[in-house]
């Protein structure tokens, strides 16, 4: 994965595709082909991220069905239905 943070909320999801090693960063401001291409090459040929991305897809597919979470709010709502 390249991104490409430009506002809001996305230097903070840029932060962490780099934090859990899952691609890379790039610059808009400072982007040409060269780079670009400099940067799909290293994306491309770091075997370094392959083991990163696994991790990161099992936890998704775990968290699929969402059950912790609708469990949490059922708890939370039956908890404070009275305040």
């Amino acid at each position: 994965m390249i991104v490409f943070p430009h506002c809001w909320d996305q230097p903070g999801m840029a932060a962490r595709v780099k934090y859990h090693h899952l691609g890379l960063t790039g610059n808009l401001k400072r982007v040409n082909a060269k780079v670009l291409g400099d940067l799909i090459d290293r994306v491309s040929n770091q075997s370094s991220f392959r083991h990163p991305i696994k991790k990161m897809q099992k936890v998704f597919r775990e968290q699929e069905n969402c059950q912790n979470g609708i469990d949490y709010i059922e708890r939370f709502l039956e908890k404070n239905k009275y305040d």
